[in-house]
């Protein structure tokens, strides 16, 4: 066998660092998996990729990747032939088959160690030297060839989001893949434009900027490896700053329902709905204020954001799908709640596209909330239905204003429940029927009579956001216009 076709040995070692550098690998090299990078394939890489280090293509990711110190040494701009030769001792370790170290590699034990690393060649370690948090009393990390160049890869695939490297990890290789694909596409383009003199991108928000390649991935637009409706993966990011003046690391998870959620909603049954409800919730990056803000005074519409100002803009929704499914009930109240409340202009904090999201809350109930059932869901829906009929029907505004928040007082749990009682007698009166059967008001409220269940604040929000749908679907906000006038207080729709 011939350099050609001989494997290089690359494989996935369950290390977000060493992985985000491996799927690097594979798409530079035209592959699938890291099995079929050829040991040719490999010097080729290593060869494009040291030449970008030594043009300072890579500049700006390696000084937060690898310090300052690693490759751009301030002191060697009078000296710029130490530069060279420090990127060229670093390659040549990167393609060496030979050991120079009695020892294995911490990533591929299977293979020798070439170097012993310390943070100027992977993030996060201690400096030269230096004892602290090493195994067996000896500074540093010992790295083999693959191990090497796989960290030297990651500049190519792993955006510098506000001053920091988004490192991922992702528990199906064939996710992490799609996501360092569309990445490396984007950081590719940026490259092209840098050797003709531009600059790098300047981007905010990793949570968003996560979601927003997540969606990418899943979204209906060309073929992808990972089948997110059929597998569950978890993806989690380390946002992470190696830099000599403070490193640091946040993490944030997003969980294998979530992604799961993300996927379904943008299939064709829900990606109108899913699509509208994101773009009601970009902020600007320069005060955060909403996109779609509505002008009060004299204020004029702001103009729509510039690709630049998109990439460092936040989304409120992108930002809190990865504290699900723990706050599920808060994404309710502040995404679905408050685009609703501002579809029928009940609130004015931004325009909405006029469409109904209700199919994209069952979706959400039924994907993050297991103690949704479909008879609790369905339950929900049927009284709002009821109480939207009530409302309309008997032009009742004053069970409008106490359903949806605009009484004072009307918060607790006891005038919630008063005013469903009283909801139901006007009906039994009126035409001998039950709004709701005292076995649906268990399911849906109280663990046993008198006693709430921990999530009736849930059921309730959910109850007005069908309401609010029918009123406005019925016309009736039209005839009553003088509601629209009185806002629901903020903590209505802020408290988790």
């Amino acid at each position: 066998m011939t350099h050609e076709t001989t494997s290089v040995g690359l494989r996935w070692t369950g290390h977000a660092l060493i992985d985000m550098g491996v799927a690097a690998v594979v798409l530079a090299t035209g592959n699938d998996r890291p099995e079929d990078v050829t040991q040719d394939q490999w010097a080729r890489w290593m060869d494009e990729l040291e030449q970008d280090y030594l043009d300072r293509l890579l500049q700006k990711p390696c000084s937060i990747l690898f310090t300052l110190n690693a490759f751009d040494n301030p002191s060697w701009s009078k000296r710029p032939e130490e530069r060279a030769q420090k990127i060229q001792r670093t390659f040549e370790s990167a393609r060496k088959a030979d050991p120079l170290l009695p020892e294995p590699c911490t990533f591929f034990p299977e293979r020798p160690a070439v170097v012993r690393a310390a943070r100027d060649l992977f993030p996060m370690l201690m400096g030269q030297q230096q004892l602290n948090f090493y195994p067996n009393g000896r500074s540093e990390l010992p790295l083999s060839a693959l191990a090497l160049g796989c960290v030297l890869s990651l500049p190519r695939v792993a955006p510098i989001v506000s001053g920091r490297a988004m490192i991922v990890g992702a528990d199906d290789p064939e996710l992490l893949l799609d996501l360092c694909e569309y990445w490396k596409e984007t950081l590719d383009r940026e490259l092209a434009l840098l050797r003709a003199g531009g600059s790098w991108k300047d981007r905010k928000a990793p949570r968003t900027r996560l979601l927003e390649a997540l969606e990418e991935v899943f979204g209906p637009a060309g073929a992808h490896r990972f089948a997110a409706a059929d597998r569950l993966s978890g993806v989690t990011l380390y946002h992470l700053s190696n830099s000599g003046n403070g490193p640091s690391v946040d993490i944030y998870t997003v969980r294998p329902l979530v992604n799961r959620f993300l996927a379904r909603a943008e299939a064709a049954a829900h990606r109108p709905r899913w699509k509208a409800l994101v773009r009601a919730f970009w902020r600007r990056p320069r005060d955060g204020a909403y996109e779609q803000a509505i002008p009060q005074g004299r204020k004029k519409q702001g103009a729509p954001l510039s690709d630049d100002e998109r990439l460092q803009a936040r989304n409120d929704v992108y930002e809190l799908l990865p504290a699900l499914p723990d706050e599920a009930a808060g994404f309710i109240r502040r995404i679905f709640l408050r685009f609703a409340l501002n579809r029928t202009g009940q609130r004015q904090d931004f325009r909405t596209e006029d469409i109904d999201i209700w199919p994209l809350v069952e979706l959400f109930l039924t994907e993050l909330m297991p103690a949704m059932t479909p008879e609790r869901i369905e339950t929900i829906r049927r009284l709002a239905d009821e109480l939207a009929h009530e409302i309309q029907a008997n032009n009742d505004r004053r069970l409008y204003r106490q359903l949806m928040g605009l009484v004072s007082g009307t918060d607790a749990y006891g005038a919630f429940r008063a005013l469903l009682i009283r909801a139901i007698r006007e009906r039994l009166r009126r035409t001998n029927q039950l709004l709701l059967t005292f076995d649906d008001y268990l399911l849906l409220f109280e663990e046993g009579e008198g006693f709430p269940r921990t999530d009736w604040r849930l059921v309730r929000d959910l109850v007005r956001i069908r309401v609010l749908e029918q009123l406005h679907q019925a016309g009736f906000f039209a005839e009553a216009p003088e509601l629209l006038e009185e806002e629901i207080p903020d903590e209505e729709t802020e408290e988790a």
